[in-house]
């Protein structure tokens, strides 16, 4: 019998979301689907899934075929006639990789089944080379059509992109860039009514276009001339595409990427990721927020899932938001205490408030507004994830410390004691890594997620070896590197070392069945060298008389409040 019990418990954010970029790298249906178990599981609600880029176009519009036939592959063909050309670390010939309407009717089913939602973005006006490849293929089948030409032939305006593309950009003052967009939106609203899931939000990105775009255009000085079109024409384009959403059928809200107008548009809403301590941009949120906009947070200093998660040279990822982001990172964000999430610079220093809110505190608006922070989001791009163990390892269990964070204000958020701050926040820590050791990383082998399974920490003590874990609970294995037939053996209180010995040390997750990177440290030397450096391992005596200490934070398990 379970005794009875009254459980009163609600989420912080109404949204509680993850993008995962589709483009630069292809996720299967099956991937997602695993992913929106997990994501039900935790209560994240808002699944965003960035279908097109410069790189590739990722679902099927079935009125304009080319999308696929020519964005969804990429090879080698310096034409881009039959693909377009690979990213570092692809292959030379690729076979097609995007979803097709049907599969994409599939998993707004089983999403609305487990109350996820469905964002789709189509990244545009910058960020569309893929679009932009895919109906040059179009105009060439069909010569005398050119009511999807997304570019102006005569335009001899000259940008790079950050990414260092000089064609990715769309033209928004030509007729025939509305009429692709409504093609492409009917579709979408086609797919999700007829599975039940009303499309109720659009992103339509909107971030990076490139200085210079469009600036010898002439179909733009004509609009600008009539009046038409205002010196800005990105924040235009902007505002008719979000406007024109809402207006749309059962579009009702548009999520964007960037800058917005100081003006706001009730049916657009702020998505404010670019908020990075090194540069400068800290005020992001609360100036939109501020601005009358509703505002999803998503800062790449702490939810940015393609950093590597240690700073460790061997750990894969971008470093341009943060040098490592990790799942304690992530957990320790506070969404209303924003100023207070600063804590280095990209160079590992200290970073001070004086340097982010600036001598006149410009940098650090107060948030007047916070019921207009709507939500959290965190954010995987895939230009460095080339297979699913890959995007699962750098998605989890991260995603997991953002689901709490997005669900749960925790009582050290209001602190305002710095050192206190830290040491409830530190305790905190400590029950959720405790029960992410115990149990959700059983619960997620269970469901097959490939997480990432953490190196254990380790440090000499004399003939002893010294080890700890992000997650009390797992599993620390040793093999003797040098040693005839040295098998993986576990971690017990009865193992010690001779002197000048290599051993190898690796975490194992509570199936068994993976592994962490291994970890390599030299036990001390016989002539009192504590430096690490390789040479030969050996046991000292049986192995019932080695010593081994494992440090592993003991703490009560409860359960996640998510």
């Amino acid at each position: 019998l379970v005794p009875a019990c009254s459980i009163t418990d609600a989420p912080r954010f109404e949204y509680r979301g993850f993008m995962l970029d589709m483009s630069r790298n292809f996720h299967t249906e099956q991937e997602l689907r695993t992913l929106i178990e997990a994501m039900a599981l935790y209560k994240l609600n808002k699944l965003h899934l960035h279908l097109s880029d410069d790189e590739g176009w990722r679902l099927e519009i079935r009125p304009l075929p080319e999308l696929t036939q020519l964005g969804g592959i990429q090879c080698y063909d310096p034409s881009e006639t039959r693909c377009l050309m690979p990213e570092l670390g692809g292959v030379p010939q690729g076979s097609p990789k995007f979803l097709t309407a049907a599969q994409y009717s599939a998993l707004l089913d089983l999403a609305s089944s487990r109350h996820v939602t469905i964002i789709p973005e189509i990244d545009m006006p910058g960020h569309a080379r893929a679009a932009i490849k895919s109906m040059e293929l179009r105009m060439a089948r069909y010569p005398s059509s050119q009511d999807m030409r997304l570019t102006e032939a005569s335009d001899t305006s000259r940008y790079l992109s950050n990414q260092m593309f000089n064609d990715n950009a769309l033209n928004p003052c030509l007729a025939s860039v509305w009429n692709f967009v409504k093609v492409v939106m009917d579709e979408l609203i086609r797919l999700h009514r007829e599975a039940g899931q009303p499309l109720a939000t659009f992103h339509f990105g909107g971030d990076e276009v490139a200085a210079g775009a469009w600036v010898n255009s002439t179909s733009c000085q004509l609009l600008r001339e009539s009046g038409q079109l205002p010196e800005d024409s990105v924040k235009a384009y902007l505002m008719q595409v979000g406007q024109g959403l809402g207006g749309e059928g059962e579009g009702e809200r548009a999520e964007r990427g960037h800058e917005v107008s100081q003006s706001p548009v009730e049916s657009i809403t702020g998505y404010a990721w670019s908020d990075v301590w090194d540069w400068g941009m800290t005020s992001r949120t609360h100036s939109l927020a501020n601005a009358g906009y509703k505002v999803i947070m998503a800062p790449a200093s702490h939810v940015f899932f393609d950093h590597p998660q240690e700073p460790d040279p061997v750990e894969g990822g971008n470093v341009w938001a943060a040098r490592y982001i990790d799942a304690f990172k992530t957990f320790s964000f506070m969404p209303f205490s924003y100023y207070d999430n600063a804590q280095t610079r990209l160079s590992g220093k200290a970073i001070s408030k004086e340097f982010i809110c600036k001598a006149d505190n410009s940098g650090c608006p107060e948030l007047k507004y916070p019921e207009n922070v709507i939500g959290m989001k965190g954010v995987l791009k895939s230009l460095m994830i080339k297979s699913v163990e890959q995007f699962e390892g750098q998605a989890f269990p991260r995603l997991l410390a953002l689901a709490e964070r997005a669900w749960h204000a925790a009582p050290w958020e209001a602190v305002l004691d710095p050192v206190r701050r830290q040491e409830e926040l530190v305790a905190d820590w400590a029950r959720f890594a405790n029960s992410l050791g115990q149990g959700d990383l059983a619960l997620l082998d269970a469901m097959g997620v490939t997480y990432r399974v953490p190196p254990p920490g380790v440090r000499r003590d004399q003939d002893r070896l010294l080890t700890n874990v992000e997650f009390p609970g797992l599993k620390v294995q040793f093999r003797v590197e040098g040693v005839p037939d040295s098998a993986w053996l576990d971690l017990t209180p009865d193992i010690k070392f001779d002197a000048d010995r290599t051993v190898l040390l690796r975490t194992v997750s509570p199936d068994g069945r993976r592994v962490s990177r291994e970890v390599k440290v030299t036990t001390a030397s016989s002539s009192g060298d504590n430096n690490s450096r390789d040479g030969t391992v050996g046991l000292s005596g049986s192995r019932s008389t080695v010593l081994v200490i494992v440090s592993v934070l003991v703490v009560m398990v409860t359960v996640l409040t998510i």
